[in-house]
């Protein structure tokens, strides 16, 4: 709750002023700008004690010498603390379909290593061949006796084996293919229908700057001098 005040010397006399800051209907209309006001109590010639929603304050009132002292005190409640709303279950469905997508991590391409030189290669002398070996001269006596190569046997006949040749083994049956796994049915996020207050919207709280306007307006208009009309008789 915040308090606020403001004070005056206004040239009217007391009783003139109490005249119009106990009046409900006076009163009212100078304090319009906080709502709907209601007096709650006075002290004859000096006080009058009123409040609306949210807000109250005093009019006092003081013979001051040559005019009168008029002092307004006004406190504010302060606006309730905002809660933090309580999302239900498919509301939070709701939120988690339509929050955006966490933006991609920009990640540093890794360098390439430069290809390492290739080795020079190394120039090796080759050694010279051998000479061949001279033939060996054959006396006549080793040729007269040579007959050449000797001549292999001829193969031999193989005998038909009994047994009967053995059966072709069975080609493999293929495994039938297993079925596709069925796909999983969509989720279906509920209609939410928007909650519709018929209350009506609670006013702006106003500043301390606004209020201590107000209360100087106030005091403008009690000092403001109101012309009465002339009766006739």
């Amino acid at each position: 709750m915040s308090a606020h005040s403001a004070e005056r010397r206004l040239v009217k006399s007391s009783p003139e002023l109490w005249a119009e800051v106990s009046d409900q209907e006076s009163l009212g209309r100078r304090l319009h700008a906080f709502g709907e006001i209601r007096i709650t109590g006075t002290d004859p010639e000096t006080t009058v004690a009123w409040e609306g929603d949210a807000v109250s304050g005093t009019v006092a009132i003081a013979s001051a010498g040559w005019g009168t002292k008029v002092t307004l005190e006004v406190e504010v409640e302060d606006p309730p603390a905002v809660e933090a709303p309580v999302l239900t279950p498919e509301a939070e469905v709701i939120r988690a379909v339509e929050a955006p997508a966490p933006e991609p991590i920009a990640v540093a391409p890794t360098p390439t290593p430069a290809p390492a030189p290739a080795p020079t290669p190394t120039i090796t002398k080759a050694e010279p061949a051998p000479a061949p070996e001279p033939p060996v001269k054959r006396g006549f006596l080793a040729r007269l006796l040579d007959f050449g190569p000797p001549i292999p046997d001829p193969p031999r006949p193989v005998a038909a084996s009994d047994e009967p040749a053995p059966d072709p083994e069975p080609e493999p049956t293929p495994e039938p293919e297993a079925a596709p796994e069925p796909m999983p049915d969509p989720i279906v996020v509920p209609e939410v229908e928007p909650e519709v207050s018929t209350e009506a919207p609670e006013p702006a709280p106003m500043s301390a700057e606004s209020i201590d306007a107000i209360l100087n307006t106030v005091l403008d208009d009690l000092g403001a001098a109101h012309h009465r009309p002339f009766s006739r008789s």
